[in-house]
């Protein structure tokens, strides 16, 4: 590292310590005069090297600010440093287009604050007491208007089952520890992302796959592994459309700790 770029790197220090935004702004447009004079005298090696390295540390600076604002007003403040660092290599990571990094980090996020509540919150027995009653109601295909009714334990165990009553018997003697991510995902959706009021089964689906999607994404980077032909098709067309799906995960990840933040204001 050049001493020049040693003295840039020490002003930035400087100027991130200072409260005031106004003399933040200062600050910032001092060291772009400088860093304006370096140049002109610089070789013109060096001076390309310095406008890259300034150029580097704006934008680390501009992207830990935006971590940061993300989750100013996020309730749960002992996840906050965790989910910042994340956010951060989630920024790195759409800037040099590597998307497996990217959901990765994604992942990561929903991960942490999905295992938070579920544990802290006690979801798991809260699931079990209401697993049999109808979390929304569907209307039939025949378009007659019959109506049938699909419970909190059925969607937990992805199907119905005519002999429900053992199968969630056996489903919930599960210690929550032992609960797959999918499944903790899917508690916290009911419980706090839709607060016990699913309106439709395509509204349920919409918000979940988004999930589920960033799920796959993840296991493409973090296991190197999958489970089915079905999701290795799926995880296929995510990466071929990536670039729709930095916004979809970005939009979903805005979304999701929105309804987190309404959900906990008193924690705040």
């Amino acid at each position: 590292m050049n001493s020049e770029f040693s003295y840039l790197k020490d002003l930035i220090e400087i100027v991130e310590r200072e409260g005031k935004e106004h003399n933040k702004k200062k600050l910032w447009s001092l060291i772009a005069r400088y860093a304006q004079e370096k140049i002109g005298i610089l070789a013109k090696d060096d001076s390309a090297k310095l406008i890259a390295e300034v150029h580097e540390l704006n934008l680390e600076q501009y992207i830990r600010l935006q971590a940061t604002k993300f989750y100013e007003k996020f309730p749960l403040n002992e996840l906050k440093y965790d989910l910042v660092t994340d956010f951060i290599q989630m920024e790195h990571c759409r800037r040099r287009d590597d998307f497996e990094g990217f959901s990765l980090a994604v992942f990561q996020q929903l991960e942490n604050v999905t295992n938070y509540l579920f544990t802290e919150k006690n979801l798991w027995g809260k699931a079990k007491e209401l697993s049999q009653l109808p979390m929304f109601t569907s209307y039939s295909k025949d378009g007659l208007g019959k109506r049938f009714g699909i419970t909190l334990g059925e969607q937990l165990m992805f199907r119905k089952d005519s002999n429900l009553d053992l199968r969630l018997n056996e489903f919930f003697n599960k210690e929550s520890i032992n609960v797959n991510f999918l499944i903790r995902f899917k508690v916290i959706l009911y419980f706090i992302y839709f607060k016990e009021k699913v309106t439709s089964i395509s509204d349920w689906n919409q918000v979940y796959a988004l999930g589920y999607n960033i799920y796959l994404s993840r296991n493409r980077n973090h296991r190197g592994s999958i489970n089915s032909e079905s999701q290795a098709i799926k995880q296929e067309i995510i990466t071929r459309s990536r670039y729709n799906y930095y916004l979809l995960f970005s939009g979903f990840l805005a979304d999701f700790f929105q309804k987190i933040t309404i959900a906990f204001p008193e924690e705040s």
